[in-house]
């Protein structure tokens, strides 16, 4: 079996990222915030670099300066970059999607995306390129090509990190358990679509620290827990399975809200790659932070 290489572009469909609650909420929120406080430009700038990261984030980090075609109502801009209150309906299979970011649409402050067209598309008269700007929900298509540029380790330990914050929050403690439930299916989704390993493939991972969790055991996932240092030579721990997603090992058995962190008693709400053995009747939980080394061996089934 030989090392996989990571696919060199990722595709995404941001209409059906736009879909999600996550998204549709924090673009409410956002646009109401804007109309409310952004009134003098520091203000402005404060808040389009909040909403800056808080989309990249969204999209799936590092989405920004990227190919894309785009189907939508777009408002052309002026040379400051501001909407002229001239529309527009394109078609563009290799536009430059910039960012997101807030413009000016009709002197309203709104999240919008931003798009520069390649020269070779530019009327002839026109010697730069054009920025444009589209509101999210007059987005027909919107298929960004974004490069891979970290590996899935490294990636993994940035949603741990986002992860431990969330949970960590009073608003995520105070929610019924529903909505942590909730909120927890929106971060394992989002880390499901960053590492685009399917279902069902059979991976290898390099481990310091697991719940192993055989099928007969009756034991409490708190005393299934491997950790590298359990062993003389504090090797890493290797794990051929198969790949089943991303869970919170705690929320499987527990029925209560999470009211405080320590609730998390085996991960302090990091979430883990769910890796399954069939053969050996054996369920692996891998603490994303804990990941140093994933191979993806397409095409070969465990």
């Amino acid at each position: 079996m030989g090392e996989h290489q990571h696919t060199p572009v990722e595709k995404i469909d941001v209409a059906q990222v736009m879909k999600r609650e996550a998204f549709t909420a924090a673009l409410k929120d956002a646009n109401i915030e804007l109309e409310l406080y952004a009134f003098d430009d520091e203000t402005l700038d404060i808040l389009t670099e909040k909403y800056e990261q808080e989309f990249d984030t969204l999209l799936g980090s590092n989405t920004g300066l990227s190919k894309a075609r785009v189907h939508a109502t777009i408002y052309l801009t002026d040379n400051d970059e501001i909407a002229t209150g001239e529309k527009d309906i394109i078609f563009h299979e290799d536009t430059l999607f910039v960012k997101t970011t807030v413009g000016m649409i009709n002197m309203l402050p709104r999240v919008v995306f931003m798009f520069e067209t390649p020269l070779d598309i530019v009327e002839d008269e026109v010697s730069a390129q054009q920025v444009f700007y589209a509101l999210p929900e007059d987005i027909i298509e919107l298929i960004i090509e974004k490069e891979e540029d970290e590996d899935i380790p490294v990636i993994l330990e940035k949603h741990a990190v986002m992860s431990k914050e969330t949970v960590a929050g009073k608003d995520f403690l105070a929610a019924s358990f529903g909505d942590q439930i909730g909120g927890l299916e929106v971060m394992t989704d989002a880390i499901e679509e960053d590492i685009l390993v399917e279902h069902g493939a059979f991976v290898e991972v390099w481990s310091k620290r697991m719940i192993v969790l055989y099928d007969t055991t009756d034991l409490p996932i708190e005393e299934c827990v491997i950790d590298q240092t359990d062993f003389k030579d504090g090797d890493g721990l290797v794990v051929e399975a198969t790949y089943g997603g991303v869970r919170y090992v705690e929320s499987m058995v527990r029925s209560l809200p999470f009211r405080y962190v320590s609730d998390f008693s085996v991960t302090a709400g990091v979430p883990c790659l769910f890796l399954r053995s069939a053969k050996e009747n054996v369920s692996y939980y891998v603490p994303i932070d804990k990941v140093e080394k994933f191979i993806n061996y397409p095409g070969e089934e465990e």
